[in-house]
């Protein structure tokens, strides 16, 4: 499965592997966003999800819990991560600023972890698969 998103998202300028529950120890995120304002949400949906309230690993703790791990690697609250594929530094703009006049290509295998603040262009359609 993963390999056939790979490939349907070859034209895409942000491609994230997201961290499931059920991940390995082989998960090693490079990218994470803040989700602090949206913890409680997230939290409160699983909640509302009958088909997923009963499963030991989307418990409201161990979700937290790994917002706030991820926000310690991240420096911040609450944070989830996310394996870098590829990103387009341009994709990664905020809504109304503009666009940087050379894009440049963050290189999937960073050193130090990217924090974004929201995710890119919230409210428009996304550029993700």
């Amino acid at each position: 499965m993963h390999e056939a998103t790979l490939r349907a998202a070859r034209n895409q300028s942000m491609v994230l592997c997201y961290e499931s529950p059920s991940v390995t120890q082989e998960f090693v995120p490079t990218f994470f966003v803040d989700i602090g304002d949206y913890v409680t949400v997230k939290v409160e949906s699983i909640r509302e999800h009958a088909d997923q309230r009963d499963k030991p690993y989307v418990k409201a703790e161990r979700v937290q819990g790994t917002a706030v791990f991820r926000g310690a690697q991240a420096k911040t609250r609450y944070a989830e991560g996310f394996e870098v594929v590829r990103v387009l530094f341009s994709a990664m703009v905020p809504v109304g600023h503009p666009a940087p006049s050379k894009r440049q290509l963050i290189p999937a295998a960073r050193t130090e972890p990217v924090v974004a603040s929201a995710l890119p262009r919230l409210g428009q359609e996304s550029s993700l698969p």
